[in-house]
């Protein structure tokens, strides 16, 4: 039973851009402008990275919301070009791959149409190939200072391990044969249990997103852009501390629209599909279930999106923008700005509880400080005590109805 409800709690926002205004401009917060936002991860020091599929530009948001070119040269597309990041144009595929980073080094790895694995080294502003591939790469994601990917085609699961002076490639998951000489694949469901990574893993598997706190990838199906229900309603979690996946097929709409997994804090999934957002959660034995879906009109072909804190940022394709959704309760001030307010609201059912207090406080603060963590200021808007029925007896009550002005209740 949720007892108390925060009015901010998956309020949208505009974070980046200006929805329906496409553009190539930097700038603060709705200044700035987009063409196709498409992949979005998050980055270091509470900012985002965001592929503009019709610029061919990494953009780099801030914590302030400052939007600025971080890396690929303006309309120039190449995907395997290598070489001083300040003269070099990349190129990320639209419909699979993707893009991660380790946010410890603040290096950032994606992938391009060729089926390679491009990086960009923080230390020395050089970009180059980490991966010489042929196939198509479904999803790519850092954990544990390893790269995982996933190959589409190949029904695959693999890693890059550094090993002192250059990356070596792994078989994670999937038959060690692959797609392309026979029928490797499968489509498994809920009640096949988990899988040990030695056998055959899903037809298709795409986007990934790490789950550091329980070592656990997530990976969807196939791309949205390929609208295929089959393989997009299906969630796979592959357990590193056991190496067994197992794959979801119930926890999403049967949508080839459903968009990419972002992880929270507390081990919870969002997936945005549609005008909805799914909040997926975890039982105590770690089995995944639909929470619920919070409906948002905003969204306009939403298909990725990223975490950080209580913040869940997506990227919306066809209105040119960036928006922001409330994970928890949040006060945020914006730069040159001192103070903000937020309403709390709280619904008691005396049936079931006694009097009781409610005590708010700021838990943490992110990009700013404060001397104090105690909210010194609550104005009560409207208070309204609900009275037992059976403190209050009155004509038309019978087994717990009321029946309001109908005495002979008929």
């Amino acid at each position: 039973q949720v007892d108390y409800q925060v009015s901010s709690i998956y309020q949208y926002s505009e974070f980046a851009g200006l929805a329906n205004n496409p553009g190539n401009i930097g700038g603060a917060r709705n200044e700035a402008r987009f063409s196709n936002p498409n992949w979005i991860i998050a980055y270091t020091n509470n900012s985002y990275l965001v592929y503009d599929d019709a610029i061919n530009v990494i953009k780099k948001i801030d914590s302030n919301g400052n939007v600025s070119n971080f890396l690929g040269q303006p309309f120039q597309s190449d995907g395997s070009a290598t070489g001083d990041a300040s003269q070099t144009a990349i190129y990320i595929e639209r419909d699979y791959g993707g893009m991660t980073a380790d946010l410890v080094s603040g290096n950032v790895f994606w992938t391009n149409n060729q089926g390679d694995i491009m990086g960009w080294n923080s230390s020395d502003n050089q970009i180059n190939k980490i991966y010489d591939g042929s196939d198509t790469i479904g999803g790519i994601a850092f954990l544990n200072d390893e790269i995982y990917f996933t190959m589409v085609f190949q029904y695959q699961l693999k890693k890059l391990t550094w090993n002192g002076s250059s990356f070596t490639e792994s078989l994670v998951a999937g038959n060690s044969s692959g797609g392309g000489g026979g029928d490797t694949g499968a489509w498994y469901n809920f009640e096949d249990g988990p899988k040990a990574f030695s056998e055959n893993i899903n037809y298709y598997p795409g986007e990934l997103v790490a789950d550091p706190s329980n070592n656990i990838l997530y990976s969807s199906g196939l791309s949205p852009f390929q609208n295929y229900a089959t393989a997009r309603k299906r969630i796979t979690a592959f357990d590193l501390n056991t190496s067994t996946f197992l794959t979801y097929e119930n926890l999403l709409p049967d949508s080839g629209v459903n968009g990419s997994i972002s992880v929270g804090s507390n081990g919870d999934l969002y997936v945005p599909s549609g005008n909805e957002l799914f909040i997926i959660s975890k039982t105590g034995s770690g089995i995944l279930y639909n929470l619920y879906e919070v409906e948002i009109n905003q969204f306009n072909s939403t298909f990725h999106s990223a975490i950080q804190g209580n913040t869940l940022v997506v990227s919306n394709y066809d209105s040119n923008n960036i928006g922001k959704i409330n994970l928890g309760a949040a006060i945020t001030i914006d730069a040159e700005q001192l103070s903000n307010t937020i309403t709390l609201s709280a619904f008691k059912d005396p049936w079931f509880e006694d009097n009781e207090t409610m005590d708010i406080n700021i838990s943490s603060i992110d990009n700013g400080l404060s001397d104090d963590s105690n909210i010194s200021d609550v104005t009560i808007i409207e208070s309204t005590r609900l009275t037992l029925v059976e403190d209050a007896p009155f004509d038309g009550v019978e087994d717990g109805k009321v029946s309001w002005g109908d005495y002979d209740q008929d």
